[in-house]
């Protein structure tokens, strides 16, 4: 009896000197494996630091080098001297790297030939004079206009002229011009619908025009597809040959049920509203400085009708029409 209980009490021994060996194994371990972790989070760290500090020095010499070359007329004329037959070659190189970012994201091209990316929302007109649109405007509705830049031209009076289009312009003779898939696929060709079973990756959406409540708006701001479009939108003969218009273009297609949208601003203020197929509602609403001095007025847009105005003084939405309709929106300096 007295041999067993020594023998169990050996065992007892060992088995706690075990777990004591194995706990402190097992700290040990997790000890070094908070060391490591520790070691790899502080190399990241000091990496990281080491990368802004290079940042930071590396931007300092840029900015104080090209001070220098600014400043100094003898530094500036050398390095543009030597610069000039690297330009080219240098962004045609950048050209070819990135043309595999565009392929993977064609989205992206739209913001090419955009001459503002963030617009200043704290940009005011001052001292803006409302007295061309005081009191109640009616619109002007004329035929073969030829005092344009001495009567109505940067005013605030409101024109309709008949004769500018010869044809109307239709969805279907827009989509069988123009390839929309590629317009779609670039992001410039944007729908909006009261029906969510509708969208751009709907097949024939625009069989649904008629029927739901559709709205698309294409931005145009490639030079080939406006030159498509210039062959059923022409520039309109009132407009001064000596002014400049902008390459940007609007086109809006609505069905019968599409729902009111303010009209974007445009590069100039002169705008230039071409009705193709169709009818449009139009409201022109007092810019906010002529609130208090205009008032709000509805003009219906017909089928080959061209509507003027500056949006300095009207903003227009476009309330609606019962009708399919296209609509584009130019603008000149």
């Amino acid at each position: 009896m007295l041999i067993d209980e020594v023998h169990n009490q050996k065992e007892i021994i060992l088995i706690k000197e075990y777990k004591e060996e194995q706990s402190y194994q097992k700290t040990q371990h997790e000890n070094c494996n908070r060391k490591k972790r520790f070691a790899k989070v502080w190399k990241g760290r000091v990496i990281a630091l080491a990368a802004v500090k290079f940042c930071v020095v590396a931007t300092m010499i840029s900015i104080l080098c090209s001070a220098v070359i600014y400043l100094h007329n003898p530094s500036k004329k050398l390095v543009m001297r030597n610069i000039q037959d690297m330009i080219y070659p240098f962004l045609t190189s950048l050209r070819y790297i990135t043309l595999p970012i565009l392929e993977r994201y064609p989205h992206l091209s739209q913001w090419y030939s955009e001459e503002c990316l963030i617009k200043n929302a704290f940009f005011d007109q001052l001292n803006i004079d409302c007295t061309p649109c005081e009191g109640e405007i009616l619109p002007v509705y004329t035929e073969g206009l030829k005092s344009f830049s001495s009567v109505y031209y940067n005013s605030g009076k409101l024109v309709v002229i008949s004769d500018t289009m010869q044809n109307i312009v239709t969805i279907k003779s827009i989509l069988q011009m123009v390839d929309i898939n590629e317009e779609i696929n670039s992001g410039s060709f944007q729908l909006s619908s009261g029906n969510k079973e509708v969208n751009l990756g709907t097949h024939g959406w625009s069989l649904h025009l008629d029927k739901d409540d559709i709205h698309t708006e294409w931005k145009i701001n490639k030079l080939e597809t406006l030159h498509l479009i210039r062959k059923v939108f022409p520039r309109v003969y009132f407009i001064p040959q000596d002014t400049e218009v902008s390459l940007h273009r609007y086109l809006f297609i609505d069905g019968p049920k599409s729902s009111p949208y303010p009209l974007p601003l445009t590069e100039f203020a002169n705008i230039v509203l071409m009705q193709g197929e169709g009818k449009s509602l139009i409201a022109m609403i007092p810019s906010n400085h002529c609130k208090t001095t205009c008032k709000s007025i509805d003009i219906v847009l017909n089928s080959s009708q061209v509507l003027f105005f500056n949006w300095v003084y009207w903003r227009p939405v476009r309330q609606g029409g019962n009708h399919t309709s296209v609509l584009l929106m130019s603008s000149f300096y």
